[in-house]
């Protein structure tokens, strides 16, 4: 291991800086340069790296290092998703920060500690209760032992430790009762027909144009994001199915509107570092083939006339009604649609129109998802008992997810005292 120091100017003062470059180990996504205000404090620094010796040593910091190097390889080739790399980095420096107590009783972190000397009782009682601190449920602790497994797997390889891995047979408390409180959180809300035709009608309100008192001209021209939030409500999508959305998906005269595309937040590498700058770009929705499941979210869904008329006076007024573009945009920087912007998030959205929309409505601020279950009611509404079309309509991949998220409703469809009444005519009999 070789590393150094060198002196650059920043400003009017000199800055110490310690180059990790030529260190082995290091993951080429790591950071390369430790600048420090003073010599005494980079050496420190050297010596500290020295010392613990991460990146060519049996420590989990090691393995950490050399499995997240595997793993960008392996992202860049393009066998696996850069989420999913980013997910298992974030899990392996989170591990690798919990305390840790050793067999001395001497307490360090859990990345300073060989790997050869870690039992799987030391993570059952060190590591798990540390997670269930942070208040991770059990499928989170779950994720974050399968990422540990990986280290020990890159360990063994490496010889740092025994061919049996210890975290694969991790025992993971399950919590049997929630308690009364938390039983009927389980249930999702159920909006009433009323309740939803508030919300849209004063989101399209909000949406108005702009126009001066003083002199008549229209400051800012009539929008997009009312509708937003009645399209979301009357057809079921996800936010990132609704900002996804192209107007050759749209289909006025036919009267149904197509899920064919999804917007989706993704790292992409730039600059001469490999930097991960987070993107929005346009990819295949939930729960589809490309991503390894059935194409369920590949739907269609109808368009009630009122909602088809909307959107077809807003093609009308769009700066932007190709077929190729986008249905719902942004103003843009000027706010007066000159200059419309292409990608939205749904931040600015629920602030600015959905929650005064649920405050005016008299009801608790809701998220965008939510608004599935305006669509659910109405659906419910439609069709009472035919489950399976309600699940082609939400895209959801199996009824019974349908059934899980909704199975407090079906109590409500007023067969209850229906099938009560006739259950007592056959005991008469």
């Amino acid at each position: 291991m070789h590393l150094k120091i060198k002196t650059s100017t920043m400003g009017k003062r000199n800055v110490y800086v310690v180059d990790l470059r030529s260190v082995d180990g290091v993951a080429p996504f790591l950071k390369k340069y430790h600048r420090f205000s003073t010599e005494d404090q980079a050496c420190e620094f050297v010596d500290k790296v020295k010392s613990n010796n991460h990146y060519d040593t049996g420590t989990m910091l090691a393995a950490k290092a050399g499995c997240e190097t595997t793993l960008f390889e392996q992202a860049e080739g393009g066998s696996i998703r850069w989420k999913y790399f980013e997910d298992l980095a974030h899990m392996f420096t989170q591990l690798c920060r919990l305390d840790y107590e050793d067999v001395d009783g001497k307490k360090t972190k859990f990345g300073n500690v060989l790997c050869q000397h870690v039992l799987t009782v030391d993570i059952e009682e060190q590591i798990v209760p540390q997670l269930i601190a942070l208040d991770y449920e059990y499928n989170s602790i779950r994720h974050r032992i399968k990422a540990l497994k990986k280290l020990f797997d890159y360990a063994s390889r490496k010889k740092w430790c025994g061919s049996q891995n210890v975290a694969s047979s991790v025992k993971i408390p399950r919590e049997k009762y929630k308690g009364e409180a938390e039983a009927e959180k389980t249930e999702i809300e159920r909006y009433s027909i009323k309740e939803i035709n508030k919300v849209v009608d004063f989101a399209m309100a909000k949406d108005k144009p702009w126009i001066s008192q003083r002199t008549g001209n229209v400051l800012c021209p009539q929008w997009c994001n009312g509708l937003a939030v009645k399209f979301a409500a009357f057809t079921g999508f996800r936010f990132s199915e609704v900002a996804g959305l192209k107007w050759k998906y749209v289909h006025l005269d036919e009267g149904y509107v197509r899920c064919q595309l999804s917007q989706r937040l993704e790292p992409v590498r730039s600059g001469k570092d490999q930097k991960s700058v987070r993107t929005l770009l346009l990819d295949a929705p939930k729960n589809t083939k490309s991503h390894g499941k059935a194409p369920a979210a590949l739907r269609n869904v109808f368009l009630i006339p009122e909602l088809a008329q909307d959107l077809r006076e807003w093609r009308l007024r769009s700066p932007r009604s190709d077929d190729n573009d986008l249905v719902f945009i942004t103003r843009g920087s000027d706010c007066k649609g000159t200059k419309p912007g292409r990608v939205l998030t749904a931040t600015n959205w629920r602030r600015d129109f959905l929650t005064p929309a649920c405050i005016a409505a008299e009801i608790k601020p809701i998220t965008w998802h939510d608004l599935r279950h305006f669509f659910a009611t109405i659906a419910f509404e439609r069709f009472p008992e035919n489950y399976v079309r309600v699940t082609e309509l939400l895209g959801h991949e199996q009824i019974q997810t349908t059934l899980d998220h909704y199975k407090g409703w079906h109590d409500k469809t007023g067969r209850m005292k229906e099938d009560g009444a006739a259950f007592q005519q056959i005991l008469q009999r």
